[in-house]
């Protein structure tokens, strides 16, 4: 049951089956309901539900051309959440009945979605997409009417899904409604359940939890080597450590590092030293090395690296011989060592050793080391690196110096790097860019993103994948456009500039997905017309949101 709700919870988050094919009228009708729907639920919001009841009456009239019953059963849920919400308690009920007689239907057949395993084969799923319209609209009590709407073991099952894949406004009564049924139904086990023994991954994470106080101010990123350590080090030597690390706790304010950590430090090099295995001696003592490096005692650092190359050499050439074929070196041995060195500051040296390799293992190895100085924003290094790459390595290393500038707020530079990609293997570069634009927006980056959206022809970004043929990945890349424009709009509109909001509508597409966004932008900007006292505004808006839904269809 547990794998089941995890499955369904998973096609939860994903696009609905029937919205992922191409358009056909049964699809577009499908498209026009659920505007029509959504857009009443906006009128009752601003105080109209005579136009919101005349909304829904027209999508129920609609909705008879859709057979699907999944479909059927998550549009009268929805709609009759709507009626309830504009006060027509009487229409909600009769249609939360047929409802339920679909889902009585289904229960046992599926909603005949192949294959027969799918999450959307499970009609609670479907309800669950009702709820999740309402709660990210903030009518959570309509969401939880229509949750409780269906019996007891389905709204067990539907809180469980929500439990599990929902992150949005109204999860906090999600939860807490799931918690009143189980205590409802005498499952109190699922709300406390009995205390049990750390687990070994637990106490693992305990120890790594002080070790990282103990070695590194708090925003340094070494969690990998410090499992390395727990992992390599026995029970005794760690216990000795972790009692010398008892207290301490370093943090980037501290003037200078504690005496206790470079005592724990030297006990763990002797350690490390001490371990018989050369496979596990030496990633670990390339481990400490890394911590001597993040608190900048590069002297330390560099010993310890040196010696862990020597053995590393010693240990390659043992193992593979001396023939000239079997003698070349692999990148899985050699990129701890690389990544190690770029963090002690020894750029030239990582380079000179990745040079020593041959094809795809040197590209890797100038990857990590490129990649090594994005992470530290040092752009200019990881683009000279980069470019001593050869096609078409290189365009996986742009691909990450481009993550690492959008993460540091450089979203020029990273549209710029993003540019330079040719292709790549698992991923649509227009889905790349269209990241990038999403987090400036988010950071309220709005002029610029605007700009940059413009200035992209999104289709011929495209690139096919392994995972996508390029006409596929054109299509996909339309969407991005008008996806991102309504992301400014509702920003605009919230900070109540509304006529940038109304520009920001104006440049979407006039297609069918266009037509989609440009209703949600409208209705959007029409509810804070309404929240500042401007009701006259907010109507007109939602009418030509209205007009536009309607024409979404060929019916």
């Amino acid at each position: 049951m547990k794998l089941k709700l995890i499955l369904t919870a998973l096609f939860l988050t994903i696009a609905n089956p029937v919205a992922a094919a191409p358009a056909k009228d049964t699809e577009l009708v499908q498209g026009e309901v659920i505007m029509l729907t959504s857009l009443a639920g906006d009128y009752t919001t601003i105080g109209q539900p005579e136009q919101a009841i005349q909304l829904l009456e027209e999508a129920l009239a609609l909705n008879q051309r859709i057979t699907a019953p999944c479909q059927k059963l998550e549009f009268l849920a929805d709609v009759a959440g709507h009626y309830a919400f504009a006060g027509q308690e009487t229409e909600s009920s009769a249609l939360f009945a047929q409802a339920r007689a679909i889902l009585e239907v289904t229960k046992n057949g599926g909603c005949g979605i192949e294959p027969s395993s799918s999450g959307w084969n499970d009609p609670e799923t479907w309800i669950a997409g009702a709820v999740v319209g309402h709660l990210q609209a903030g009518r959570n009590d309509i969401a939880l009417r229509i949750a409780r709407s269906f019996g007891e073991s389905s709204l067990e099952e539907i809180l469980e899904i929500l439990s599990l894949s929902y992150t949005g406004p109204g999860l906090v009564e999600i939860l807490s409604e799931l918690t009143e049924h189980y205590r409802r139904t005498g499952q109190d086990d699922k709300i406390n359940p009995s205390p049990q023994a750390p687990s070994p991954q637990e106490q693992a994470q305990k120890k790594q939890k002080k070790l990282h106080r103990c070695f590194v101010p708090e925003e340094a990123d070494t969690l990998s080597s410090i499992r390395q350590i727990i992992d390599a080090l026995d029970q005794q030597q760690l216990s000795q450590i972790l009692q010398i690390c008892e207290g301490v706790e370093l943090t980037e304010q501290m003037p200078e590092v504690p005496v206790q950590t470079f005592k724990a430090l030297e006990q763990t090099v002797l350690a490390a030293q001490g371990i018989a295995d050369p496979v596990e001696r030496i990633p670990t003592i390339i481990a400490v090395a890394n911590i001597y490096a993040q608190l900048q005692e590069e002297t330390e650092a560099n010993q310890l690296l040196n010696q862990a190359l020597s053995e590393l050499q010693i240990v390659t050439d043992f193992m593979r011989g001396d023939s000239a074929e079997s003698s070349s070196l692999s990148i899985a041995d050699w990129r701890p060592i690389l990544e190690a060195y770029v963090q002690a500051g020894q750029t030239e040296r990582a380079i000179q050793l990745a040079n020593e390799l041959s094809g795809w293992d040197r590209a890797s190895a100038l990857g990590t080391i490129a990649q090594n100085h994005a992470s530290q924003g040092q752009y200019q290094q990881a683009m000279e690196t980069a470019r001593m790459i050869e096609s078409p390595h290189i365009n996986t290393v742009l691909h990450s110096i481009a993550r690492h500038s959008a993460s540091q707020g450089q979203y020029q530079q990273a549209i710029e790097t993003v540019l330079m990609i040719e292709a790549l293997e698992f991923e649509n570069k227009a889905s790349i860019l269209y990241n990038i634009i999403q987090q400036a927006i988010e950071a309220e980056e709005l002029d610029w993103a605007m700009q940059t959206i413009q200035s992209i022809n999104w289709t011929r970004q495209a690139t096919h994948s392994i995972n996508q043929e390029l006409e596929s990945a054109q299509d996909r890349s339309l969407l991005y456009r008008n996806k991102l424009l309504l992301a400014i709009a509702r920003q605009y509109s919230e900070s109540r500039q509304f006529d940038r909001a109304l520009e920001v509508v104006e440049k979407m597409d006039g297609d069918v997905i266009g037509n989609i966004r440009r209703v949600k932008a409208l209705a959007a900007i029409a509810r804070q017309y309404a929240e500042v006292g401007q009701p006259g505004e907010a109507t007109r808006l939602l009418k030509q949101a209205v007009d536009i839904a309607r024409s979404i269809s060929p019916l």
